[in-house]
């Protein structure tokens, strides 16, 4: 099989899945797998003949996409929100300085009110990356979700594309197709993030809300997900 990775859409789940098929045991720091190009076979990876065999006898390609205003939030939260490990210090220092994104200190208060401001500046900043206004490039965390599915179709016809929503019907489904027979428990999670200070529908405004679909407006549309986001709408 060949994965299709899409961030935010439980990329490090499904790589922890492809390698429990390949070793019968789960890789030993889940989050640390997309750094290894020997775990899995990548297109980075050091045997590139390995590879390139690999992809040519592939019985399946697949990838998974998310609500897209979800998935925005969870990116925002969790890359720029928390000042961690796994943060992305440069563009959070970006956020700050060039959009007015204030992020709160220990101790200090901070409101729902508080966070939203800060989701509407980091969807700004994500229309300018997509618009190449900016010196950060537009990144695949949030990238609106059609984008990266096409990248990937320009050089691999994508067989499956699921919704995350559905993922252990349709991880079933993709293990069958590609005749899979080993056990493995479709229900795990690795990676989940950090939580948010406040849920989505505790921040959602009117504004929030039309600067959404301006930006993932087309994941919306291009993978069906208007029923979803209609629960967003104030």
């Amino acid at each position: 099989m060949l994965y299709l990775t899409l961030p935010k859409s439980a990329c490090t789940t499904i790589k922890n899945i492809m390698y429990f098929l390949d070793n019968g045991e789960y890789y030993h720091n889940p989050i640390s797998i997309h750094g290894d190009g020997i775990a899995l076979l990548k297109w980075d990876s050091p045997d590139q003949d390995k590879y390139e065999a690999a992809i040519r006898n592939r019985k399946l390609a697949f990838t998974f996409v998310r609500e897209p205003f979800a998935r925005a939030y969870s990116a925002f939260n969790e890359k720029f929100f928390h000042d961690g490990r796994h943060s992305f210090p440069r563009p959070r220092r970006y956020l700050i300085e060039h959009y007015g994104a204030v992020f709160p200190v220990d101790g200090a208060e901070y409101t729902p009110a508080d966070h939203g401001r800060n989701f509407l500046r980091f969807l700004d900043f994500v229309q300018d990356t997509i618009d190449d206004k900016v010196r950060i490039k537009l990144n695949g965390h949030w990238a609106p979700q059609k984008y990266v599915v096409e990248s990937h179709a320009a050089h691999v016809n994508i067989d499956v594309v699921g919704k995350l929503e559905h993922f252990e019907q349709t991880m079933k489904y993709v293990l069958d197709l590609a005749k899979v027979d080993a056990p493995v428990d479709l229900a795990v999670r690795f990676n989940e993030g950090p939580k948010p200070p406040f849920k989505l529908d505790e921040i959602m405004t009117d504004e929030i809300h039309a600067k959404l679909t301006a930006v993932y407006g087309v994941d919306v549309d291009y993978f069906g997900y208007d029923s979803e986001t209609a629960k967003w709408a104030r």
